[in-house]
């Protein structure tokens, strides 16, 4: 009888398939925290000079960042992080934030392994801000989105221990 023969390899195949699906590329099931990022690296220890830090971006992305975390939104790059930090914690809060001229959504992937997103400041200010009132030390993944897939917009990170613009 050959079903012995057909069923392992069939039992092979179905036990190898999610771990396959997982690193299938752009078709993971959450953004690349762990690739290089496309714009640069910061490397900051808390009560760091010349705050805040700025980095010039092109936000937005083909991929829909609905559902990764809580309250997450908007279009990312899903390959590659906009922006690493490396912050080695203090007493300061930390906090991410970004200025555009359209509306724009911000995804951060937290050293502890949780994302972490928002959309707008307030009702008038159109410009996300995530804040960590005690951040953990380690690497932040940052990801600047747009509201339209494909669609780019010039935007700035600001990466700050002072209180960000309401």
């Amino acid at each position: 009888m050959r079903i012995a023969p057909l069923f392992a390899a069939f039992l092979t195949l179905a036990l190898a398939a999610p771990a396959f699906a997982k690193n299938a590329g752009s078709n993971s099931s959450e953004p690349h925290w762990e690739a290089q990022p496309l714009y640069t690296t910061i490397d900051l220890t808390a009560g760091f000079d010349n705050d805040p830090r700025t980095v010039s971006l092109e936000a937005g992305g083909e991929h829909n960042a609905e559902g990764i975390g809580s309250g997450c939104g908007g279009f990312i790059n899903w390959e590659k992080p906009d922006v690493d930090v490396n912050y080695e914690s203090g007493d300061e809060k930390l906090h991410f934030y970004v200025k555009a001229d359209k509306d724009t959504t911000l995804v951060v992937y937290t050293p502890d392994r949780k994302w972490v997103c928002a959309d707008d400041i307030s009702e008038a200010n159109l410009n996300p801000v995530i804040s960590f009132d005690h951040p953990q030390k380690g690497n932040y993944n940052i990801w600047v989105g747009t509201y339209e897939a494909g669609a780019t917009q010039q935007a700035t990170l600001y990466v700050s221990e002072l209180d960000p613009p309401r």
